[in-house]
């Protein structure tokens, strides 16, 4: 990538990411009812900005591997967050997450 790339893609992941977890700290706030559906929602609208940044500087080979970057980054998000794959529907906040007054702390579990 050319150093201009580079620095779309960092803001442009910085800015899902930013997105991202900002509107989910503030569903669990807010006690928003049906929050994985929403993280959900939340989490496309943000990859659909992230992607639209990306199809306009990338060309085709760089495109490729950034959809491996981004499946990457949203599966690691949903482990993060804990939201319901098509094959889960737990729907709470990650085992290793805890809420505070207005924070999401989440630490590591080293008992295995």
């Amino acid at each position: 990538m050319t150093v201009t790339q580079q620095g779309i893609f960092r803001e442009a992941v910085g800015g899902f990411l930013d997105g991202l977890i900002g509107e989910y700290v503030s569903m669990l706030k807010q006690q928003k009812d049906d929050i994985p559906r929403r993280a959900k929602q939340v989490q496309s609208r943000h990859a659909r900005k992230m992607d639209k940044k990306m199809r306009a500087v990338l060309d085709e080979q760089q495109y490729e591997r950034y959809l491996a970057y981004r499946l990457l980054l949203l599966t690691s998000m949903e482990v993060l967050l804990d939201l319901p794959s098509r094959t889960q529907r737990r729907g709470r906040l990650a085992a290793y997450c805890k809420k505070e007054t207005w924070r999401v702390w989440c630490y590591t579990d080293n008992s295995s």
